[in-house]
């Protein structure tokens, strides 16, 4: 029945993109709302470095991209020197927060895949859930951060997508929904994925060393000024000790984004070719959703399990084992 749907017309398409920049205008973050963010985490730092002088914090996630809503959760990560640990960085972050009038709600989940401190933030009543040495979690954010500056239509894309999310309870990770970050991975992934992509994917064959057999040893490092770089590091079997230098180890960039002579397709059309793409043309029980390439990648070469959907994060990581409920992992 889906695939007897006819194409939407250009008036329908037109009302898809008003609603869409509703949910931005009526749920999205401002630059007020990100600058008190900002704030918070400027105001836990105080409280923090009273007991932990050589920490540093930093805002990642939604609160960063501006992928969020309203009354998203403010992810903080806490940054610490070599000669300190993770856990007990956090125990101490427990214990000064417990006794401050800033915070309340306070618990703390110390055997989640990334352990953190959950607060509520008394002056915004915002939820903060603060994590230690998540560098992983915040190269992402610098990669959709930076994404979402260059591409405009993400921004409506995503917070249309967490919004139906919502709505339909499946993005609620700790139930065993999708990350919200997830969402955003998808996005992108379908407009690198279509017949005329919107976005690059930034691994492919005009590497001298890539292929999906080697995709693992490809890793995201930073972006900087409308660039990926990239770095090559050989650790599968087929690795040679006695291997050159040249191919133990290489580094390299990709843009972004594209340089459009013609104007993008209209968001309203984009939603619809979205929701069309994961229901009938995405084989999700075969494939992995991964933004760094746009080769198709098959659930053997990462051997994930073939329940749920599959997501791979921005620097090579295993983002989602979500959704439960809707069998997809």
């Amino acid at each position: 029945m889906l695939t007897e749907i006819v194409p939407p017309r250009a008036e329908q398409v037109a009302a898809v993109g008003v609603a869409l920049e509703g949910v931005v205008r009526e749920r999205g973050l401002s630059d007020q709302d990100v600058e008190n963010r900002q704030q918070i985490v400027s105001n836990m730092e105080e409280v923090l470095t009273a007991v932990l002088p050589e920490v540093k914090l930093r805002l990642y996630g939604s609160s960063c991209t501006k992928f969020g809503f309203k009354d998203s959760d403010v992810n903080i990560d806490i940054q610490f020197p070599p000669h300190m640990h993770q856990p007990e960085v956090l125990l101490l972050v427990q214990k000064s927060l417990s006794v401050s009038l800033l915070y309340g709600n306070l618990e703390a989940d110390f055997h989640a895949r990334v352990p953190v401190v959950i607060c509520k933030d008394q002056g915004s009543g915002l939820v903060c859930k603060v994590s230690a040495g998540n560098d992983n979690a915040c190269l992402t954010t610098s990669f959709l951060f930076e994404l979402a500056n260059r591409e405009p239509l993400l921004l409506p894309l995503v917070l249309g997508f967490r919004h139906w999310a919502r709505i339909c309870h499946v993005d609620r990770a700790e139930e065993g929904g999708l990350p919200p970050y997830v969402l955003a991975l998808m996005v992108i992934y379908f407009l690198q994925q279509r017949k005329r992509p919107v976005l690059p994917a930034y691994l492919g064959h005009e590497i001298k060393e890539f292929s999906i057999s080697r995709l693992y040893d490809f890793r995201l490092t930073y972006v900087e000024d409308g660039f990926v770089h990239w770095g090559y590091y050989p650790v599968s079997k087929d690795s040679s000790s006695s291997s050159t230098p040249e191919t133990i180890y290489r580094e390299g960039k990709a843009p972004l984004v594209f340089q459009r002579p013609v104007s993008p397709p209209a968001v309203g059309l984009l939603w619809v070719e979205m929701l069309r793409f994961y229901s009938l043309e995405f084989n999700m029980a075969e494939c992995v959703i991964s933004v760094r390439t746009s080769l198709v990648l098959s659930r053997d070469a990462k051997d994930w399990p073939k329940k749920r959907i599959a997501v791979e994060g921005a620097d090579r990581q295993r983002e989602a084992d979500g959704v439960a409920h809707l069998n997809v992992q």
